[in-house]
């Protein structure tokens, strides 16, 4: 008679373990989120590798670790880029800047104290050291145990210490990166987000689709890019285009230069390869991408409650007022995965408009057997060339689908549902 009594101590014991692992405690979320709200990101990292030391298998310490590990990935490129100076002031008749450029958004700052001096190898190791630190989030999030988890976050507290000064500035805040990003407002009013497993998989998703770009970017020779249009950008750099800048500092001209600079990149981007294996990594990446949002999808079909979602089932209300899911937008989104699958793995090719309906681009052998980069005569045809084949084509509505589905952005949807 006594063994009854301990297997039941036991499976109470088990019960215990697999409630905290799943759910965790209110006083580790309350530290957690009073750490990310006054950017102390770092020891929001600690504090969560210190439970999970404590709990190995504890998967609400594991998502915790990853998540601020993805958050301080974010922080170091704001960093760096405020290290060396980046300027993104906007006005109130701005124009298209190099700064619209996805890596250059992060709302950083004015650095008076200037000491390092940006350049085009400068910029290789501030992408290089972001994919360290993506990869290493991506890769905490993979061990988090299968299964429920939740991590309740108040996400538009979340701040960032681009300038180091242990103080959150009024654009060292996660509204403030997502609506420079995007464009989104999070406003005060926007709910708790109780982040849970298809949570795990999205943010997994969205490190390989940054990993990717980066990989795209770091795999070629864009120097001459950087140093004949990125003054704007950095103006105390000291770049060979620096002497444009004497026209804004006479007041001869504003923002209007900008879009001479965005001409010039246009006309520049004809990069060399340099890393070929970063493509083999990118295209990698962007098939993982793909992978994990299906099974994100599958999690967020799954669930029955309705309360606090950041990215919402078409029976589930989500937290942007703009951005709608519904049965149609879910289908189309799967359906966009599939075609795009297709195409990264060469089995769909991509229509071009001067050659046959029976022949199309193979996107996988411009990631597998890269030439110069340029986007100007892959569109006008000589560039395309030599991936040219006959085969089934994509269908066209493929990336008109996936632009459909973007209705609030393009970045913006990404930013939110990949």
């Amino acid at each position: 008679m006594a063994r009854i009594p301990m297997r039941l101590a036991l499976a109470g014991v088990m019960a215990s373990l697999f409630t905290t692992a799943s759910f965790g405690d209110s006083a580790f979320e309350s530290q957690f989120q009073t750490l990310l709200d006054s950017a102390q990101i770092d020891a929001a990292q600690a504090l969560a590798q210190d439970r999970l030391t404590a709990s190995p298998r504890d998967a609400q310490a594991q998502f915790a670790l990853g998540t601020a590990q993805f958050l301080g990935a974010v922080e170091g490129l704001g960093q760096a880029l405020y290290d060396y100076g980046l300027t993104t002031a906007r006005t109130p008749d701005y124009y298209a800047e190099i700064t619209d450029l996805p890596f250059l958004r992060l709302p950083v700052g004015v650095n008076l104290d200037l000491k390092k001096r940006f350049t085009a190898l400068a910029f290789r190791q501030i992408l290089d050291d972001f994919d360290d630190q993506l990869l290493e989030a991506e890769a905490t999030l993979a061990l988090v145990p299968k299964g429920a988890v939740s991590l309740p976050l108040t996400v538009q507290g979340i701040a960032f210490d681009y300038n180091r000064d242990g103080k959150v500035g009024h654009n060292e805040t996660l509204p403030s990166l997502v609506y420079a990003i995007s464009g989104t407002d999070l406003s005060p009013s926007f709910p708790k987000v109780g982040f849970d497993e298809s949570d795990v998989t999205w943010l997994r998703g969205y490190a390989h689709l940054l990993a990717g770009i980066t990989d795209i970017l770091l795999a070629h020779d864009w120097t001459e890019t950087v140093n004949q249009t990125f003054q704007e950008a950095f103006p105390k750099a000291g770049l060979p285009s620096a002497a444009l800048l004497e026209g804004r500092l006479l007041g001869q001209w504003r923002n209007e230069g900008g879009i001479g600079d965005i001409v010039a990149f246009v006309h520049l981007f004809n990069w060399p390869v340099l890393e070929p294996k970063r493509l083999l990594s990118a295209r990698m990446h962007f098939l993982s991408m793909i992978r994990l949002s299906r099974e994100s999808w599958v999690s967020i079909r799954a669930e029955t409650d309705d309360a606090g979602e950041w990215v919402p089932g078409p029976h589930q209300t989500g937290p942007f007022a703009n951005l709608k899911v519904t049965e149609a937008t879910v289908a189309g989104w799967m359906d966009f995965l599939d075609q795009a699958e297709g195409v990264l793995e060469g089995r769909l090719l991509l229509a071009h408009w001067r050659f046959p309906a029976t022949k199309g681009l193979n996107l996988r052998r411009m990631f597998e057997e890269p030439r110069t980069l340029d986007p100007v005569l892959i569109l006008t045809g000589p560039g395309a060339i030599p991936y040219i084949e006959t085969g089934p084509l994509a269908p066209g509505s493929t990336f008109g689908t996936g632009m459909d589905l973007l209705g609030g952005g393009m970045l913006a949807y990404f930013l939110w549902f990949n």
